[in-house]
């Protein structure tokens, strides 16, 4: 397919793959469309060569296909960062990117202050990780509303609504 006539999803995708490749530890994607953005993002992950894993505070880590991750003891998202962090130091680890569904809500408030900590340092040690097993974490949120904490690490997508070539 040529430039032309990608979807502006298909645009957008490409755009990650390359944010990927260039090691951004954090990308920010602002969207209503949680299942559909979460297909262009495996997409994108998969042509950067990176495995694709996803995060709620229900299930907790899992793979795309739902099945829970066995590395991961709990949800929480602060021990989920940390074991992130371990993960990347470890030899043998894959690429992965890590798409936190529910993030924001836990990076709010006073009770926030582990969790935008815990963040914060790992996404300033990820960029320093070896690049075969480069990590990378991609947070899904309604809104744009980065925290102030985040706003100099954080690579910010507002995903567009699907054109008629998707629909």
């Amino acid at each position: 397919m040529t430039a032309a006539t990608l979807s502006r999803g298909q645009k957008v995708a490409a755009d990650v793959s390359a944010l990927l490749r260039a090691r951004n530890p954090l990308i920010w994607i602002v969207t209503k469309e949680e299942a559909r953005v979460e297909g262009f993002i495996a997409e994108a992950a998969k042509s950067a060569k990176y495995v694709t894993n996803a995060w709620d505070i229900a299930q907790g880590v899992t793979g795309l296909d739902g099945k829970k991750d066995p590395r991961f003891q709990d949800a929480d998202p602060a021990s989920t960062l940390n074991t992130l962090r371990t993960l990347a130091d470890k030899q043998g680890t894959e690429r992965g990117v890590w798409i936190m569904r529910d993030l924001p809500i836990w990076l709010q408030g006073p009770g926030a202050a582990l969790n935008l900590r815990t963040l914060r340092n790992l996404v300033r040690y990820l960029p320093g990780v070896p690049r075969d097993r480069a990590q990378a974490i991609i947070v899904l949120s309604p809104n744009g509303d980065v925290p102030a904490e985040l706003t100099n690490h954080a690579t910010v997508i507002d995903w567009p609504l699907p054109d008629r070539s998707e629909i």
